[in-house]
């Protein structure tokens, strides 16, 4: 339809319609008419619109003239937009929603979701591809109620998570399964942003059950772990039962940032 009114023949019948304007008071009476004569120039502007919409589209196109390249203002307009788009696919998207969440809802977690979770742990990247690390996948309520104990302080918000994903390693595959083990619980943190959850990093490593037992054999003995693997961290993970905004940019250290050598601001 749109192609029809930008024809030519559409601009014949339209200057008809315009002459017929001026009779038509003599033809119907002045109140019809007006009304009529209204309807006429209205939809006489609408065609005029397309027509200018046309050439505008036109004009856009590469090497055309009045094209993006003769026109700085826009140009620029447009690249700003472009990197507004850009920014919004980022990973710097997520990191500016991502907060630790330690209320959760009773919704359980779908199978989908916590398939893309395990995927994107296995896709973690590991110092010389050793991959030293190990994954316990835990949704049992009693199971998280027990790991809920594993330190003295700082754990018991698990209790209400209905998922925990215990991060273990063997070091003996790896003399820097901390680092990798740290990476792998980042991507966790990452990727439940992503899919709409809440999630909290619980250290477990270096850590204390009581005064006798370390957080880590706690642990282990909870899960049946080999003697010697060890715990990094459980990540708690839920849909949150909290709403807590992303962090004010005004609040970024930047004064912590070094330039070609420590202690060079800008």
């Amino acid at each position: 339809m749109n192609k029809f009114f930008r024809s030519r023949a559409m601009l014949y019948i339209l200057a008809v319609l315009l002459m017929l304007v001026f009779f038509l008071p003599d033809l119907i009476g002045p109140i019809p008419a007006v009304l009529c004569g209204s309807v006429v120039i209205g939809f006489s502007f609408y065609i005029y619109n397309l027509w200018c919409r046309e050439e505008s589209d036109d004009s856009a196109e590469p090497g055309s003239i009045g094209s993006q390249e003769d026109r700085p203002g826009l140009a620029l307009k447009d690249k700003i937009q472009q990197r507004r788009k850009t920014e919004n696919i980022m990973l710097l998207d997520l990191l500016r929603k991502r907060r630790s969440i330690r209320q959760f809802t009773d919704q359980k977690i779908e199978e989908g979701k916590l398939e893309v979770l395990i995927e994107s742990v296995l896709r973690s990247p590991s110092s010389r591809g050793l991959n030293p690390w190990e994954f316990v996948i835990v949704t049992d309520e009693d199971t998280i109620g027990e790991l809920a104990r594993a330190k003295t302080h700082g754990s018991s918000f698990l209790a209400g998570a209905p998922l925990a994903i215990v991060v273990c390693a063997d070091p003996g595959k790896s003399d820097v399964w901390v680092e990798d083990t740290s990476i792998a619980s980042l991507l966790l943190h990452l990727s439940a942003t992503d899919l709409g959850l809440g999630s909290c990093w619980i250290q477990i490593r270096k850590r204390q059950y009581d005064e006798q037992t370390g957080s880590e054999t706690y642990v282990k003995s909870i899960l049946d772990l080999d003697p010697d693997m060890s715990v990094e961290a459980i990540v708690a993970i839920g849909y949150s039962a909290e709403e807590k905004p992303g962090r004010d940019g005004e609040s970024l250290l930047y004064d912590r940032i070094s330039y070609e050598k420590y202690g060079n601001r800008r």
